[in-house]
């Protein structure tokens, strides 16, 4: 904090040079408006929001964390990980949600794709040998 970013401009302030991103919603923040929030860089926007509203929004992101590994073993719990995450994913760009937990909201979105992938490849191998094998002859 306090080292200008090249070429970046406040997000606020847009004749300001930037010396920080906001660690929640990734605006350039400017010295006038940048403030220090448990030792990370945040916005002024992002500091006045409650705490609790962005402590306990992450309950969405860990439901969709846990229904991508479970799809594995269940595969249409890959739909609704995918249904849970898109929708974490708008509040994320809402601003809802604090910025770090896009991370794990991509890895999760990722592998409810992976999910849906592999288990398609495989039904429709086990199709194709089924079809290839005469079917269901008499």
């Amino acid at each position: 904090m306090g080292q200008h970013l090249e070429g970046a401009l406040c997000g606020q302030h847009v004749k300001a040079m930037a010396v920080g991103v906001c660690a929640r919603c990734g605006t350039f923040t400017c010295l006038e408006c940048v403030c220090s929030v448990a030792g990370a860089v945040w916005c002024a926007a992002c500091a006045r929001r409650p705490v609790e509203a962005r402590e306990d929004s992450q309950v969405g992101v860990e439901l969709a964390r846990l229904l991508s590994l479970l799809a594995w073993f269940l595969p249409p719990l890959a739909l609704v990980a995918l249904a849970v995450g898109w929708h974490q994913r708008r509040r994320l760009q809402r601003g809802e949600l604090a910025w770090s937990a896009g991370w794990h909201l991509r890895q999760s979105l990722r592998q409810a794709l992976v999910v849906l992938a592999v288990w398609g490849l495989i039904l429709g191998g086990v199709v194709t040998l089924f079809l290839l094998s005469g079917g269901a002859s008499d």
